[in-house]
Parts: C-alpha cells; sequence; structure tokens
C-alpha cells in the first residue's frame, strides 16, 4: 500500500529546505524505527521512500553539518522557524 503511494502519488520535489543538513527518521509497518537518516537530495529521499515503503517518515526542524552522527556529535548549525498561527498570537497576547 504505502509503495504503491510513493511511486504513483508522492511528490518530494523542494519540500524539505536544505534536505542534505537534515536528518529523516522512518517507521515501517513491522514496528521497526529507522532513525538518524542522511539523504541528500530530493531524488534521493523519493528513491528511499518509493524502495522501503515506510507508514511513516519524519523530517526535525533542525540542521546539521554531519546528520547522522550521534546526537553530540551533530553540530547543530540552525533551525527551521514557522510563522506563528493567529491561535498561538492571541494566546500569547492574554500571557502578555
Amino acid at each position: 500500500m504505502f509503495g504503491r503511494y510513493y511511486t504513483r502519488d508522492c511528490s518530494v520535489n523542494n519540500s524539505v529546505s536544505m534536505i542534505a543538513r537534515r536528518e529523516f527518521g522512518f517507521m515501517f509497518s513491522e514496528g521497526l524505527m529507522l532513525r538518524h537518516k542522511s539523504l541528500k537530495s530530493d531524488y534521493e529521499l523519493r528513491e528511499f521512500l518509493q524502495n522501503s515503503a515506510p507508514s511513516n517518515a519524519y523530517c526535525p526542524c533542525a540542521y546539521y553539518e554531519d546528520p547522522e552522527a550521534e546526537m553530540e556529535r551533530k553540530g547543530w548549525l540552525a533551525r527551521a522557524l514557522q510563522k506563528r498561527n493567529a491561535f498561538y498570537n492571541s494566546a500569547k497576547s492574554m500571557l502578555d
């Protein structure tokens, strides 16, 4: 089922910024988890998804020098920030 989705319906073109500096995590239907996976391009991500067909895919907002290294050796560079939504802004204004 997931393999068919990744082959026919999934588009990853430019969906992850600075992809070579990100780490990925993947959950498989057998309950297995693959973490700290590094991919170098959209093409490599698409190939991985099509060939391994994970049930879930995760990409944290952090950028690293070496995404596949152990946590303390990754070399944190930055993080991608999202715009705050209206709910967050209204809640924050009530607390200020």
